[in-house]
């Protein structure tokens, strides 16, 4: 979907990826029970299922990223603000060292 969304073309069997807008867009053709079976409209309807997956699918992954990615820097903020007061403290060396290996292997991890 990325690479669609930035200009590229999709190939193959995601190809219809490279119509996503007018998909999403677009409503089911069918207009009774027996168009349900003919292949055309049975191939909209699952290409269209599909790319509404994929998109959903997408923004709840830029969420998740954005979420971590806010994590990431209150952590780092509440981290260098421990390490700079510790740093003031020359009795708490030993502290730091051990905090400073601790968020390591949080991290590494």
């Amino acid at each position: 979907m990325f690479q669609v969304q930035s200009g590229g073309k999709a190939t193959g069997t995601a190809a219809y990826l490279n119509n996503a807008s007018d998909l999403l867009s677009s409503e089911c053709k069918a207009q009774s029970m027996e168009d349900f079976l003919r292949s055309d409209i049975q191939l909209h309807a699952y290409d269209r299922r599909a790319t509404q997956l994929i998109a959903s699918t997408g923004m709840m992954l830029q969420q998740a990223v954005a979420q971590g990615i806010c994590l990431f820097i209150s952590i780092a903020k509440v981290y260098s603000t421990i390490v700079n007061s510790l740093r003031l403290l020359s009795v708490y060396q030993s502290m730091y060292l051990c905090l400073s290996l601790r968020c390591y292997m949080y991290t590494s991890h």
